[in-house]
Formats: structure tokens, C-alpha cells, sequence
């Protein structure tokens, strides 16, 4: 009884978690989908590769991050990327 309570528990913990970091995924493609060219879309940008799977991809938002960096010369965001 007593690993089945344990098991339920830890599926019940990983959905909250799963649907939690869902949640933070499209709220970060929210930002970089509506907000201008400033630092907020850098930190979008940067947050959300750490989510991506695809090695391409990941590389593919943190080129664009740092080259957004760059044109707002937003130095402290180059370095956190």
C-alpha cells in the first residue's frame, strides 16, 4: 500500500511539474512573439533555450539572443546567455 501511495504521489508531483514548465514555455514564447527589440526579449530568448531540446534550436535562440544583445548593446545579456 505503501509504494502505491509513493507512486501516485510522484506522478501527481512530475504532471505538476511537467505542466508548470508548459506554462513557462508559451509565456516565454509569448514575450519573444509580441515584445520589441529590448532586453526582455534577450531574457525570453535565453530562458527559453534552456527548455529546447533540439541542439539546433537551442543554438538557433541563442544566436538570436546574442545578436539582439549586440544591436541594443545590452552587454550584461551576452554574458547571461
Amino acid at each position: 500500500m505503501k509504494k502505491i501511495l509513493i507512486l501516485a504521489l510522484l506522478v501527481f508531483v512530475s504532471a505538476i511539474s511537467f505542466s508548470q514548465t508548459q506554462q513557462e514555455i508559451d509565456s516565454l514564447n509569448n514575450v519573444v512573439a509580441t515584445s520589441n527589440e529590448d532586453t526582455s526579449k534577450v531574457m525570453a530568448l535565453c530562458r527559453l533555450s534552456y527548455f529546447e531540446g533540439d541542439p539546433a534550436k537551442r543554438f538557433e535562440l541563442v544566436n538570436e539572443a546574442l545578436t539582439l544583445t549586440r544591436k541594443i548593446k545590452y552587454d550584461k545579456g551576452e554574458a547571461q546567455c
